[in-house]
């Protein structure tokens, strides 16, 4: 990634946090109503090829010798991955792992595959994504999460 594009993806990150953050039990529980930013097809093609990209130069066998957090299984629950990084903290000072499922069943698929691709952008080292059954098209497709 371009350090140009840093601050744009930073801003993107920063519009779907800022929607809920503080008020997640609100917005979970649609006492409040939930919106969030639109962003640009072309954004996202070029959030998916920057994400590519850096998957490509990763080895296929992913090490860590620092505390991580690990976080699976969200199926599309944004809530869940916002309250996740309220509780631990953004990845400038705490190393994830996602162990994959992060899209399908949920309601809010795309915004959590986005949120967690913005998030792996902008610190490729802190994040590490394993590609979960629901990322493979046959599943994600069959069960409602398909292109």
């Amino acid at each position: 990634m371009h350090d140009t594009q840093r601050p744009m993806y930073q801003e993107q990150l920063s519009m779907f946090i800022s929607e809920i953050t503080g008020y997640v039990e609100l917005h979970a529980s649609k006492i409040l109503p939930t919106t969030f930013p639109i962003m640009e097809p072309e954004i996202i093609k070029e959030l998916t090829q920057t994400a590519t990209n850096i998957f490509k130069d990763e080895p296929s066998l992913l090490e860590t010798n620092s505390d991580i957090v690990i976080v699976g299984d969200l199926h599309g629950q944004v809530f869940d991955l916002i309250r996740v990084l309220d509780t631990c903290g953004m990845p400038d000072k705490q190393k994830y792992l996602f162990l994959g499922d992060i899209v399908d069943r949920g309601e809010f698929s795309i915004e959590t595959i986005i949120i967690v691709l913005l998030l792996k952008v902008i610190w490729p080292d802190q994040v590490l994504i394993i590609r979960g059954n629901h990322e493979f098209r046959s599943l994600c497709s069959n069960l409602g999460f398909g292109a």
